[in-house]
């Protein structure tokens, strides 16, 4: 399976285009926006023609192996079916210290790196997968099993 990606720059912003399959190039697609996108204040990474994602522990892999905050700002550009995707990523790098936010449409995230602010609907779907995750993580924490005894039940 083959990717490819093409730069070019908007509004002084610098703007990635990957398309194809990009489940097994994550490293590769990385490593070359990082090296392209060297001293700049963030970027538009735009993954609406790729064809095949890599599943969620993958990608939760690969965020984990870069060091928190590589880039000051990262607005990620998909479809709107693949929103599910988008806000595990954004999750899962904000996590990490990136400054990252996922649009359906290029221009809102231009605005987005230019000026600063996440639109209102954005940042109420970001509120709402944060509070989601922090129930589920709350409900599959581990160290609570640890305080149960059969004296103290």
């Amino acid at each position: 399976m083959r990717f490819t990606i093409t730069c070019d720059t908007h509004q002084a912003v610098p703007c990635f285009q990957v398309s194809g399959s990009a489940a097994n190039h994550l490293d590769s697609i990385a490593r070359y926006i990082k090296a392209k996108a060297l001293g700049r204040q963030g970027f538009v990474l735009n993954i609406r023609g790729v064809t095949t994602r890599p599943l969620a522990g993958k990608l939760f892999i690969h965020v984990l192996k870069y060091p928190p905050g590589s880039f000051r700002k990262i607005a990620l550009v998909d479809l709107d079916e693949n929103r599910a995707f988008c806000s595990l990523y954004e999750h899962l790098a904000r996590t990490r210290g990136y400054q990252v936010c996922s649009f359906s449409d290029m221009d809102m995230a231009n605005e987005w790196l230019l000026c600063g602010e996440a639109p209102p609907n954005v940042t109420r779907r970001r509120i709402d997968l944060i509070h989601g995750l922090a129930l589920l993580r709350h409900s599959l924490n581990p160290m609570r099993l640890l305080h149960v005894t059969p004296a103290s039940r």
